[in-house]
């Protein structure tokens, strides 16, 4: 009767496969809060941005933004990309999947209302989830304006009118993080 021997690979072996193993995924979620202050309003706290569990349309992460009241007010919703059309297309928090941020850009257009014409405003952009990349937000704003801040950022704006349409390009220079090791670690795998 044969017995077999339990073989074991040499550390060298293994040390190399865990430096060329892909390591477990990383989140890719960024999530962006955007709130909007004036002279005695201030928006509610919106989202966007996109999260590994989201998806393209209403899902758990989006919430529906109800219409402003009829005075003093300063208001903010997202135009969701192929809404239901029983729903108004507001929506205070708008979540997309993170596979469409491949390409490291993604625009939401953004619906500011206010009767606050003509007085100065301040939008307040802050990564939520995502902070460990170099984020940016550029503002696209009629006419022909276009900002671009990093985050976090206050933005000085004038709503020349009472219903303004901005687009918002999220960029990210690294939306997948990649873990590296110095050649001194490696080197340690093998003590030399």
């Amino acid at each position: 009767m044969h017995h077999r021997r339990l073989v074991i690979p040499p550390l060298a072996l293994l040390a190399w496969f865990a430096v060329l193993a892909p390591a477990t995924a990383l989140s890719q979620s960024i999530v962006i809060t955007l709130q909007a202050h004036g002279d005695a309003v201030v928006s509610d706290i919106h989202r966007f941005g996109v999260h590994d569990d989201a998806l393209m349309g209403p899902d758990g992460y989006d919430l529906p933004e109800p219409p402003p009241p009829p005075g003093g007010y300063l208001g903010l919703s997202f135009v969701m990309p192929d809404a239901p059309e029983v729903l108004p297309n507001r929506w205070r928090h708008e979540l997309r999947p993170s596979e469409i941020f491949m390409d490291q850009t993604e625009t939401w257009e953004l619906v500011l209302e206010t009767d606050q014409v003509n007085r100065p405003l301040l939008l307040d952009f802050a990564a939520e989830i995502g902070a460990q990349y170099p984020l940016a937000v550029t503002i696209l704003a009629p006419p022909e304006r276009a900002y671009r801040v990093e985050l976090p950022a206050q933005l000085p704006f004038v709503a020349l009118a009472p219903v303004t349409t901005l687009l918002l390009e999220l960029t990210s220079d690294d939306p997948v993080a990649a873990d590296t090791a110095a050649w001194g670690e490696i080197k340690k795998l093998y003590d030399r």
